[in-house]
């Protein structure tokens, strides 16, 4: 995170210059400078309870598996346990209204043949959850570390790009008809006990596919993030992740075999994704929520680029808030101009939790000690108690 303060001077030239610079119209300015990180800054002072940035930009998500009857497939509405009466069961999603439904099929059938590819996704989910054998604990004697991440990425393009040639293939001949059969049965071995835990991975990976398909350019922006945390802390989890993979490029109709992501794409998605996804809560579909997200039931995750270009602190600047499909940012006081804006990771919490279990939690889950003047404060303080 990039802790220096930039006069409007600085931001102006910059800009100006074309050195890699973001807008968000009409207050905010995204400041991005080659190896100091990434800050979203006030173009000029804000006050405090005003709206900077309002959101319903394309990104991906997914609705964890045991939750994907009571949230609303298209606006992510939860009404307190119960489940959505519209279905589309084929595709595994439910919704709170016709309009939501409407809207969502609506949007799938901009792509030709992108609805088959749900029900293929949502039929070998099916199968998953089918199977009982358990997972080799042996699997889990090795935690990877970037290099072998890398590398185990790299080596599946290849395998990659012979599934994508064998969708391509009129008549595929033995050993490709051979090879998707291996690639998919490789997708259906139990990674985790929890099958749902299994099938909420291949509903992920599928989302990147499903968005690359609607929306190349949100690929595009998330693949320029940067992230400081391994992908995975298994080779169980490798394994998972890069098995489902494959697995679900051997689903596509050829049409959309164009769409199939190279392997190091997918292992950095998946990394910025861990450190840069906002959660999906029980307590934040309706914005009368007083609830904090450490007090409400985790429903799904979604990663959304735009937002991501926010910084944490323990003392954030701005709330953010999200109402069905839409995320809204607010000041929570008065910001300067050229003052970087902070949002808080850990969802209200940060105002009960010490110094150390603040920043414990930002290391487990987003992979960075925290250095905002709070923690530093405290910190000192500590040490000289």
């Amino acid at each position: 995170m990039d802790k220096t303060n930039y006069t409007s001077d600085d931001i102006e030239s910059r800009y100006t210059s074309g050195a890699g610079w973001f807008i968000y119209p009409p207050l905010l300015l995204i400041l991005i400078k080659q190896n100091k990180g990434i800050g979203v800054f006030a173009k000029r002072q804000l006050q405090p309870k005003q709206t900077l940035y309002e959101t319903s930009d394309e990104y991906f998500s997914i609705i964890y598996r045991r939750y994907w009857k009571e949230v609303c497939g298209f606006c992510y509405n939860y009404d307190s346990g119960l489940d959505w009466k519209l279905k589309e069961n084929h595709i595994g999603v439910v919704f709170c209204s016709e309009e939501c439904r409407s809207k969502f099929m609506k949007r799938i059938a901009i792509a030709p043949d992108l609805h088959a590819f749900l029900i293929s996704v949502e039929e070998f989910s099916r199968k998953r959850k089918q199977l009982k054998t358990a997972p080799d604990p042996e699997d889990d004697d090795i935690i990877p570390d970037r290099r072998i991440i890398e590398e185990s990425w790299t080596d599946s393009q290849n395998t990659l790009l012979d599934i994508v040639n064998t969708l391509a293939s009129d008549k595929p001949n033995k050993a490709q008809r051979k090879l998707l059969s291996e690639v998919q049965a490789a997708g259906l071995r139990a990674y985790d006990e929890d099958s749902d835990t299994d099938i909420d991975s291949i509903k992920n990976l599928a989302s990147y596919i499903a968005t690359n398909v609607l929306s190349p350019s949100t690929v595009a922006h998330t693949l320029t993030l940067s992230t400081t945390i391994e992908p995975c802390t298994l080779s169980r989890l490798l394994d998972q992740q890069i098995n489902h993979y494959l697995a679900l490029v051997s689903l596509l109709p050829p049409s959309l075999s164009q769409y199939a992501l190279s392997a190091p794409s997918i292992a950095k998605i998946l990394a910025v994704d861990r450190s840069n996804s906002f959660g999906i809560w029980s307590g934040s579909s309706d914005l009368k929520c007083t609830h904090t997200e450490e007090r409400s039931e985790l429903l799904g995750s979604m990663l959304v680029p735009s937002l991501s270009r926010f910084n944490h602190s323990c003392s954030p600047t701005v709330s953010k808030q999200r109402s069905r499909h839409t995320w809204t940012f607010s000041t929570t006081d008065v910001v300067n101009a050229d003052q970087e804006i902070f949002i808080t990771y850990l969802g209200g919490d940060e105002k009960t939790l010490n110094v150390d279990d603040r920043r414990q939690r930002l290391v487990n889950g987003w992979g960075f000690i925290c250095g905002c003047v709070k923690c530093t404060n405290e910190s000192t303080q500590s040490d000289i108690d």
